[in-house]
């Protein structure tokens, strides 16, 4: 039975980990899982594209990505995507221990068959990839990204003029990024990805999930002011042990009243406390999707309930006034670009489509526009 209680629902919520991604926890993703039609098709039918297992190096010696690189068949030099995952330990599907849909795998295939070649990748320590994830810093996943990208400059058969990327949810930060630092990317898709900075984004998160819960407004103004009081802790230590220990003090009464349980607490304060939760609490996408001169396709559920679509595609269609973009909301989809009722992500699992087919069509149809010339 969910606990009703102020601080029981923002520490399932807060302390299970506090993230752009992941809100819930993992039982909510795997309530009433339904088969993914589309993953099991893609498996099954014959696939017009050839697949390869390949290793990426990084700069650091211990991390060494694996990952599958795909294209269609054929001798020609093709366009390439790189594929960057949402938050949490993603292998190269995008599927977790969490979430196990595979969006990567749907996409990918959809990106093969219209022509266009895709690599995609398990995050250090996961999968196949050496390294190990639960040290590793937003600096680390954008490093990775970068040694992606630089492989798909050393292989004859991408044609080196049509590389773009394409960032979900929290990979949508790193895009941008990456963008900034490298002119030779041609384009950018962002699907379901924040334009605000990571502290904006997470409150605007919570009361729409709040929301979504049937929780009152009263209820999620309280928690509001909780949440911004464990930021300020955080934001205002001095280093991460200070503000793991202001945090544990502040958790104290709410484990000892039986609101939230210690190990809630333990995760909650080790994930904002851990190199990744510290480096995104600083983070401001926006003078990086300012400087995008680049084609650039954004794709947004009015659904969405992690990344509030009305909020953050308003800071979007700001950001991106000059550039050369196409920003797209489909109003039925959810924060996976399901079609969904409410946008909740208990809803996630019980939906039978892993990527709304409208999304899969307007993606390959815009990457393969960018790159007829």
């Amino acid at each position: 039975m969910r606990r009703t209680t102020t601080y029981g629902f923002v520490g399932t919520l807060l302390f299970a980990f506090v993230s752009v991604y992941l809100l819930h926890t993992a039982s909510s993703f795997g309530q009433g899982a339904t088969i993914p039609t589309q993953e099991i098709a893609v498996e099954k039918t014959v696939k017009p594209y050839k697949i390869e297992e390949v290793r990426i190096f990084t700069k650091n010696p211990d991390v060494v990505l694996a990952g599958t690189f795909s294209k269609p068949a054929g001798q020609a030099s093709f366009p390439a995507v790189v594929l960057l995952h949402g938050s949490g330990p993603n292998d190269r599907d995008e599927a977790s221990a969490g979430f196990a849909r595979r969006k990567f795998l749907v996409l990918a295939d959809a990106l093969n068959r219209a022509g266009i070649a895709v690599l995609r990748y398990d995050k250090r320590g996961v999968g196949k990839s050496t390294g190990n994830y639960s040290t590793a810093s937003f600096t680390d996943f954008t490093s990775d990204a970068q040694a992606a990208l630089h492989y798909l400059k050393t292989r004859s058969d991408v044609a080196q003029e049509h590389i773009g990327v394409l960032g979900d949810s929290e990979g949508g930060y790193i895009a941008p990024v990456l963008a900034k630092a490298d002119d030779q990317i041609a384009f950018l898709v962002l699907v379901s990805a924040p334009a605000l900075p990571y502290l904006d984004i997470n409150l605007l998160q919570k009361a729409s999930l709040a929301r979504a819960e049937g929780a009152s407004e009263a209820e999620i103004s309280a928690r509001d002011r909780f949440y911004r009081q464990v930021f300020d802790i955080v934001q205002g230590a001095s280093d991460a042990q200070a503000a793991r220990d202001a945090l544990i003090v502040m958790a104290k009464p709410l484990v000892e009243s039986g609101q939230l349980s210690r190990q809630e607490a333990e995760n909650g304060i080790a994930g904002l406390t851990s190199p990744l939760g510290l480096e995104l609490m600083m983070f401001d996408p926006q003078p990086y999707l300012k400087s995008l001169s680049i084609p650039v396709l954004v794709v947004q559920g009015g659904l969405d309930r992690q990344v509030p679509a009305q909020e953050n595609l308003t800071a979007m269609r700001r950001l991106l006034s000059r550039q050369n973009a196409t920003i797209v909301e489909m109003p039925a989809l959810n924060h996976q670009l399901q079609k969904a009722r409410t946008g909740a992500p208990s809803e996630y699992a019980a939906i039978a489509e892993t990527v709304n087919a409208d999304v899969l069509r307007l993606v390959t149809e815009w990457v393969q526009a960018q790159t007829r010339h």
